[in-house]
């Protein structure tokens, strides 16, 4: 009995108490009061708990009392018809008979939920939902449950390529390559600790209706397998699906926000601030973590958990590269052309310097050699005259001063005449060399 809704359990205990009422009790007032006690009891249960807990308990007390009252509503039913105590054993005997036989039709066509995956039941006639973990259940009876949903309970893993990434500095990533692995919120109970199916998979309630969009995305989703959509959500690939499309999306937007103006820390600079081009790739480690406490904080509201997300490729194609570092490679190229030209310029100042060196020693070497062949010929020119003079002066002892005078002016023009008849064959080859 626990199974059925509490509406359709209060139903029962109502007709059942409604019964006993007014057949066997024969509208008795005391009897009604008891009776009234118990409807009480079951609306009180019906109601009852405000966690999922206290709400399970709640529900498979209500079904233990309506169970207790039909079965003796049938008993007193079946002794107040026939008149004995036949009917006092038969009547209960056949209602646990049809009830047994209305369990073993539906048991034939069991329900199994496969491992890693769980079912989420609504039951209609409160709309109060009902999670079926792994294993093999009662089937689902049309008339009082509706499936919505089979989700995987395993991890799911997506690999994203966010294309074209703009930054502050006028320049665009081509490619960045974001592996993530997710799953549907769901809580494991500690040791000796006991959690509900409900608690235990709290995202599984959260996801159906609070997905982003869910109407369109749903809709495409249902048209890509050709199902309507409450035949294709019962299948976890559906639902991997979804959550793969959705998680990318989020992943497109918050990374292209963070690259584009986020701040971070500049050791070498001791200061803040954003990421270019070369940057991302050598700090895609903190960018990840950015941007997993983002999508978390996006995500968890509609029943999705992050478990890691990194960044594997940061793509930047070679004419980008080459198209963003031109400045910088211009200014260099200029600069070692500048200092090859300052080089070129030195050298060849040096090495006219050394050549004019050259000359002005060479140049100082012969005037030095003119010097010492002049003071040669001076020297020998004086010894010569003094000789002579000594001569003229032993050979006349008795020649006046004037007299001797004359005739040493007379003897330098003479020796001035012969050295300049002696240069002149030379300076005339040396005119016809030039």
């Amino acid at each position: 009995m626990s199974r059925l809704s509490p509406s359709v359990l209060v139903i029962i205990l109502l007709v059942s108490t409604l019964f006993i009422f007014l057949g066997p009790a024969n509208t008795n007032l005391a009897v009604g009061g008891v009776l009234a006690v118990i409807l009480a009891v079951g609306g009180y249960l019906a109601l009852g708990g405000s966690t999922p807990q206290q709400k399970e308990a709640s529900r498979k007390m209500l079904g233990t009392m309506t169970g207790i009252v039909a079965v003796s509503s049938a008993a007193l039913l079946g002794q107040y018809a026939l008149n004995n105590q036949i009917g006092l054993i038969c009547a209960p005997v056949l209602l646990a008979a049809s009830y047994m036989a209305f369990l073993a039709i539906l048991s034939r066509s069991g329900l199994n939920v496969e491992e890693g995956e769980v079912l989420l039941i609504q039951r209609r006639m409160d709309h109060q939902h009902v999670l079926r973990p792994p294993g093999l259940h009662s089937p689902m009876v049309p008339a009082l449950e509706a499936g919505v949903a089979v989700m995987p309970t395993y991890n799911i893993q997506t690999d994203i390529e966010v294309d074209t990434v703009d930054t502050t500095y006028l320049h665009k990533v081509d490619k960045i390559v974001v592996d993530t692995t997710c799953r549907i919120i769901q809580h494991f109970p500690q040791e000796n600790e006991a959690i509900s199916v409900e608690m235990r998979y709290e995202g599984f309630l959260k996801l159906p209706y609070n997905y982003p969009n869910r109407d369109h995305t749903f809709k495409d989703l249902a048209e890509k397998r050709n199902k309507p959509i409450s035949e294709a959500r019962m299948s976890a690939d559906f639902w991997i699906e979804a959550i793969q499309r959705q998680v990318s999306r989020d992943v497109d937007e918050e990374l292209r926000t963070i690259i584009h103006d986020a701040t971070f820390y500049n050791p070498e600079k001791r200061s803040y601030g954003k990421l270019g081009p070369a940057d991302i790739s050598s700090r895609r480690s903190e960018v990840a973590a950015i941007l997993k406490q983002r999508l978390q904080e996006k995500v968890q509201y509609w029943g999705v958990e992050m478990l890691e997300v990194g960044i594997t490729q940061v793509i930047l194609s070679p004419d980008r590269i080459k198209s963003f570092y031109y400045d910088a490679a211009t200014n260099r190229d200029m600069q070692e052309a500048e200092r090859s030209a300052k080089k070129e310029a030195m050298r060849t100042r040096e090495l006219a310097d050394a050549v004019a060196y050259e000359r002005q020693k060479l140049a100082e070497t012969e005037l030095q050699i003119q010097r010492q062949r002049n003071a040669i010929e001076n020297e020998s020119t004086l010894s010569m005259i003094q000789d002579w003079l000594n001569a003229m002066i032993s050979d006349n002892p008795e020649m006046k001063e004037d007299d001797l005078k004359h005739l040493l002016m007379i003897a330098l023009d003479e020796h001035e005449k012969r050295k300049n008849y002696r240069d002149r064959p030379n300076l005339m080859h040396s005119s016809d060399q030039d």
